[in-house]
């Protein structure tokens, strides 16, 4: 059975659907919707997860061995009990139970028809049963695919879903069978995660003109990068900047980076359609232009967001359009959150609030899923002094730091 939980943001609404339902539930559907009560009708959204609880194999079998001793005890009196030991052979399940074993599988055929009108969401929920089989029930010639010493460095990194599982199937890879030591399978954990770090340059590192577009879901941190990018273009490359803020809909945020576009002394232009954002465009003549977005996404054809995929209308500009994502961000999240923006064709990952985690896998469930390079790390509320490049040395030791485990 299915159920509903909202909240402000989909990791909230998640926590709320682990809390009732636990953590191996799955998620059937993800969506944006009014939020109730007044502030609904003021033009309120927050996020909807449908999920259920897992069909349990266990549970099953679980059931069908009571059914088997009751049988047991039911013809104790005819037969002697040795008549019903034989292991190799274990009782026929009775018609009932097939008949719960059908409902189960119609079920979860209508749930797998459901989520394949949205192929990624099927493809990691795919992959994450498939880990649970696998961790369920391990081949007797095939070691045991998790183990307590790799399962505490992945809680620790943060590392989760389908990329897990991955990792650990690449881990065991690299042991060939053989028990490893504490260093060397910490060795191969962090060689495994850097197998699927990807990073570019960070964009200011370029020396044309340049346009950057800041995307993400609300909340993530999108103007204060944009505030850092631009302090560090101004303070340190003696670039000029021109602000375009999109975000006309959440209370206080064009107050906010009219404050910081006054402290840098930088022009701010405020748009509302798609037309009025390739115009600001054009108007612009400073050496970089910014544009932060509401975090909505792309409502309709003619959303700012959906703008940014217009590489024509930015001719003469480096265009690189970043999505921005929180560090401890979750996997299976990831893909809602990417699939979102999926049309406004982002180039880069921007990672932000690495300060307020301490398991950051968002480092690296960004990339696992979009194939998006990691170019901008952000650590902190300072501007511009918590933003930095991407690097490969840097993500991996933030997320398997050596001095954690000596």
């Amino acid at each position: 059975m299915a159920h509903v939980f909202r909240g402000r943001t989909l990791s909230e609404a998640r926590g709320a659907a682990e809390a009732e339902l636990g953590p191996e539930l799955i998620v059937l559907q993800k969506r944006k919707v009014k939020r109730k009560g007044i502030s609904g009708m003021l033009g309120a959204t927050e996020f909807e997860i449908e999920a259920g609880r897992p069909v349990s194999t266990a549970m099953l079998a679980e059931k069908l061995r009571e059914r088997q001793e009751e049988r047991k005890a039911a013809t104790a009196s005819l037969f002697t009990p040795a008549a019903y030991d034989d292991e190799d052979h274990p009782a026929r399940p009775g018609v009932h139970d097939l008949h719960r074993l059908h409902d189960e599988v119609r079920a979860m055929r209508a749930m797998l028809f459901r989520m394949s009108k949205h192929p990624s969401r099927l493809q990691n929920e795919l992959l994450d049963l498939r880990r649970t089989v696998d961790t369920m029930m391990p081949s007797a010639t095939t070691p045991t695919t998790r183990t307590p010493r790799l399962d505490q460095l992945l809680e620790s990194s943060g590392v989760d879903g389908a990329l897990a599982r991955d990792i650990v199937l690449s881990v065991r890879k690299q042991a060939g069978g053989t028990k490893l030591s504490q260093p060397q399978l910490i060795d191969a954990y962090r060689d495994a995660l850097a197998d699927r770090i990807r990073v570019r340059p960070w964009p200011l590192a370029a020396d044309e003109r340049q346009l950057i577009a800041l995307i993400g879901p609300p909340g993530v941190g999108k103007t204060t990068t944009a505030a850092k990018i631009a302090a560090h273009a101004i303070s340190k490359l003696n670039k000029t900047v021109t602000f375009i803020s999109c975000d006309t809909f959440r209370i206080g945020a064009v107050e906010q980076i009219k404050r910081f576009a006054k402290l840098l002394d930088s022009p701010l232009m405020i748009v509302k359609k798609r037309e009025d954002l390739h115009r600001a465009v054009k108007q612009a003549s400073t050496d970089l232009i910014l544009i932060d977005t509401s975090g909505r996404g792309p409502t309709s054809a003619n959303s700012v967001e959906t703008g940014l995929a217009d590489t024509e209308a930015f001719e003469g500009l480096t265009r690189q359009v970043m999505l921005c994502l929180p560090a401890s961000i979750r996997y299976s999240d990831t893909s809602g959150v990417a699939d979102t923006y999926r049309s406004c064709s982002p180039t880069t990952i921007a990672v932000t609030k690495l300060d307020l985690t301490s398991a950051p896998g968002g480092l690296i469930h960004g990339t696992a899923y979009t194939e998006l390079p990691v170019s901008t790390l952000c650590m902190g509320q300072r501007v511009p002094e918590d933003i930095a490049p991407a690097t490969a040395g840097r993500i991996l030791d933030y997320l398997s730091p050596r001095r954690q485990f000596n």
